[in-house]
């Protein structure tokens, strides 16, 4: 489960909005004030933070994880067969951002 939930700006214009909903068609994320520019390129665009409803902060699971909404479900972290997936997430979860000001 993602905390913050992270999505480019110019990518969740583009996604429809149910699905950013659950299987019971409740809205789960909240969008948070802060946006993010990715450190590596800062040119690239600005990245919006969600926090999910979900989200448990104790085990960093999701708490609904059969009725989650599409873009999690179509989300995968890990991006190489030949890395462990604890790396792969690692490497996934820990980019550098800026703070958008």
């Amino acid at each position: 489960c993602c905390n913050p939930v992270k999505i480019e700006r110019s990518v969740y214009w583009s996604i429809p909005k149910h699905k950013l909903k659950d299987a019971r068609g409740e809205q789960v994320f909240t969008q948070n004030q802060k946006v993010l520019i990715p450190a590596s390129n800062p040119d690239k665009g600005r990245v919006l933070t969600f926090k999910c409803k979900n989200f448990d902060s104790e085990t960093g699971r999701c708490l609904d994880y059969n009725n989650r909404p599409e873009i999690c479900k179509n989300t995968m972290c890990v991006k190489s067969s030949d890395e462990n997936i604890d790396e792969s997430i690692k490497r996934f979860t820990h980019n550098i951002f800026l703070n958008d000001k």
